[in-house]
This record gives C-alpha cells, sequence and structure tokens, in this order.
C-alpha cells in the first residue's frame, strides 16, 4: 500500500550528474531527499546544494538507483533488501539486461521499476548536475512486472522533475536508445576524435600552424584549431567530452542493439565515401544522404506536439511552403543584445519556435538563429533591420501562436 504524505522521501544511490540532478529536483518540489554514493566527497558536494547533511531517518517512498548499467541490479537487490516497502527505481540509460540481471538474482519486480530521463550533459558529477535538467524532457518507464503502486510512485517523482513519463517495454527502450542515444555518442566522439587526428604534426597541420611558405600574405597562423571550428562540427561533437568509462560501461550493456544501428550508420557513409571517385556519382549519393537526413530531422525538430512541423530543418526563409523558416540575426557580445531581439519578437506578436545561437570563436559577435511562422519571418527581418518592433495590434494578432 502505497502511504499519502504531504512530502513524498527520496533516496538517491549514486550522486553523479543524474542522481544529483534527480536529487536537487525533487528537493525543489517539496520533497526530502537524501543521498549515499561511494564517493565520499560526492556526497558531500551534493549535501551542500541541498542545503543539508544527508542521512536516512525513516523509509524512503522511492529509492532511485542511479549507477553504471554495471552495477545497477547489485544495487536494486541491495535496496530492495533494505527499504521492504519502498519503490525502487533506476534510471540507466539501459533496460534489458539490467532487468534481467535482476530478475536473476530472485529479487521482487513489484517493487521495481526500471527508468530513464532522457536527459544529460557532457558534465559529469554533482558539481554539473541541475535541477530543470529534466524539466519537460521525456523519462522512459518501463513497467516490466511493477505493481501499480510502484508506478504510481514513480510517476509522481517524474512529474516532480518536471518530466513527461512515456511508458516502453525494456526491450523497446534499448532498441530506440541505441540509435537516438548511444549512437550520436560514438559518431560525435568519432568525429572530434578526427579533428585531433588533423592537428597531429604526421597529418600536416602541426598546432603550430603550416609552414610560412604554405600561408598566403596576410594570412594568421592555424594555431588554434578552434578559429576553423564551424557551428555545425561544435554542435555535433558537444558530447564529445562526456566520461569515456561510463559510455563504455552503456556500449557494452546495449551492444547487441548498437552493433547493428552502427553497421547500417557505417552503410551509409561507405556508400557516399564510394560515390565520391566520380562526380556524378558523388552528386547523387550525397543528394540522397542529406535528403533521407532531412526527413529523420524533420521528425524530431519540433519542440512540442503543437508546434509547427517543418516539412525540411533549417529551411531558407523564401521557401513558401515551409511551416515555419528561419531568420537570422547578427548581434554582438554585449548585454542586452539577446534581450533586443527577445522584445523586437515580442512586440510583433512572434512566437519562436526554437533559437540556435551561433557565436563566432574570434569575434564579439554571434548570429541568432530564430524559427518563427513563414508569415511571420519577413515583418520580423524588416524590425529586425530597423531595431525597432512596432507596438503591438490586436488585431493583426495571430490567435494561434
Amino acid at each position: 500500500m502505497v502511504m499519502t504524505r504531504d512530502v513524498e522521501r527520496l533516496h538517491v544511490v549514486g550522486a553523479g550528474l543524474i542522481g544529483a540532478s534527480i536529487a536537487l529536483a525533487a528537493r525543489s518540489a517539496g520533497w526530502r531527499v537524501t543521498a549515499e554514493d561511494t564517493q565520499p566527497d560526492r556526497v558531500a558536494a551534493l549535501e551542500q546544494r541541498l542545503g543539508g547533511r544527508s542521512r536516512v531517518e525513516a523509509e524512503p517512498d522511492v529509492v532511485c538507483v542511479a549507477v553504471p548499467p554495471a552495477a545497477v541490479a547489485l544495487s536494486v537487490q541491495r535496496a530492495l533488501s533494505l527499504y521492504v516497502d519502498a519503490t525502487v527505481m533506476d534510471v540507466a540509460s539501459v533496460k534489458a539486461r539490467p532487468l534481467a540481471e535482476v530478475k536473476g538474482l530472485g529479487c521482487d519486480l513489484r517493487r521495481y521499476v526500471p527508468s530513464h530521463p532522457l536527459a544529460g550533459s557532457e558534465l559529469s558529477g554533482p558539481a554539473g548536475a541541475r535541477s530543470e535538467l529534466f524539466r519537460g524532457r521525456t523519462w522512459v518507464v518501463c513497467p516490466d512486472g511493477a505493481d501499480a503502486a510502484a508506478l504510481t510512485r514513480v510517476e509522481a517523482l517524474v512529474r516532480a522533475c518536471g518530466a513527461t513519463s512515456l511508458h516502453l517495454s525494456a526491450g523497446l527502450h534499448d532498441r530506440v536508445v541505441a540509435v537516438t542515444s548511444h549512437l550520436p555518442q560514438l559518431l560525435a566522439s568519432a568525429l572530434a576524435g578526427s579533428v585531433d587526428d588533423l592537428f597531429t604534426p604526421t597529418a600536416g597541420l602541426p598546432a603550430g600552424g603550416p609552414s610560412r611558405r604554405e600561408q598566403p600574405s596576410r594570412a594568421q597562423p592555424l594555431g588554434d584549431p578552434s578559429a576553423v571550428a564551424g557551428p555545425a562540427l561544435l554542435d555535433m561533437t558537444r558530447v564529445a567530452a562526456s566520461p569515456a568509462a561510463l559510455w563504455a560501461d552503456i556500449a557494452e550493456a546495449n551492444r547487441a542493439e548498437l552493433r547493428p544501428a552502427l553497421h547500417r550508420l557505417l552503410a551509409a557513409l561507405q556508400d557516399v565515401e564510394t560515390a565520391l571517385a566520380t562526380s556524378d556519382g558523388t552528386r547523387r549519393a550525397v543528394t540522397a544522404l542529406v535528403e533521407h537526413g532531412a526527413r529523420g530531422r524533420a521528425r524530431i525538430s519540433p519542440k512540442h506536439l503543437s508546434a509547427p512541423v517543418p516539412d525540411r530543418p533549417r529551411l531558407g526563409a523564401t521557401d513558401p511552403e515551409a511551416s515555419w523558416v528561419w531568420v537570422d540575426a547578427v548581434v554582438d557580445d554585449a548585454p542586452g543584445a539577446l534581450a533586443r531581439l527577445f522584445q523586437v519578437a515580442g512586440a510583433l506578436n512572434v512566437n519562436i519556435e526554437d533559437l540556435h545561437v551561433d557565436h563566432a570563436p574570434h569575434a564579439a559577435t554571434g548570429v541568432v538563429s530564430m524559427a518563427v511562422r513563414a508569415h511571420h519571418a519577413d515583418r520580423l527581418r524588416a524590425a529586425l533591420a530597423t531595431g525597432e518592433g512596432p507596438a503591438t495590434d490586436p488585431a493583426t494578432e495571430d490567435p494561434t501562436d
């Protein structure tokens, strides 16, 4: 039976990025939170952010196991044994194998709920934790064997963290995240590694820059690779700074699903590599690859279910069939620059559906790309060009925004 209290009690096992963020989010929602970790300094850092000493004074309602996949089963078994009335959940990014291992240990699955919040960061540990990390995010819940009371408690924690639950089987979860999470990590790391290789002495571009005779007159020595890093590279390699040991554990635990996903990606790239041998082949292969990618991007680009859906990602502003288009503005790296853009959009009653900021690494400017409905784009561009936004006219407001 689930006991009703004004304040829910949460105990977090593992004070890394995800566990600490869950602890902070639950505390912000009014839960009583305690934590433990094999590294005392992590607990101390989290306690400082929670504002008090972390000590289990009573049976928790929920025990959240936030440890790497290989350690989930034994941690869940221990929690189920220690806290006999609590619901035990885990938040590892792989679900099928830990669930099978918990079953193999003979645990009571009625009180165990596998789950996975689809949020994260390239940061690690409690120092990188944020209470808002899960706000608006999907949180997968796998009801494999759990009873209704356990699911109710887990759903309460998901809501307290500001996330929305999605029920999937453990096997389906692993098949999906192999493509949506684990494969992007491998791709980002490989891409960033190719940049590192480019600047080794054997590649001909040492860190000190190309030789003087290779430099055009007035050319600046390369020196810093970030000088030639475009925004696409920066966006695609953000997660390349993630902890290697954690991802090795994740990949090993989900290798059965990750391997075929990686095979399909490599096959697509191999087709392009082969086609690069001829001009016509290059055009056909790259066109097919980019168009296929555009369709995939359009499936995941809306920020919420009620947002307009683009026909293709990053559509040109002149495309009349676009549900929304991108309006670019150059801004100075100065206080209030972004605020002025938002003020202009607000005065025009233009909703910004999505936003990207591309900051020039070696200049005090950046480009802000704002996704807006197609029929608002020209008005917004005109207002940005003058730096002034007209007062809102109720007669011209768009009730669908």
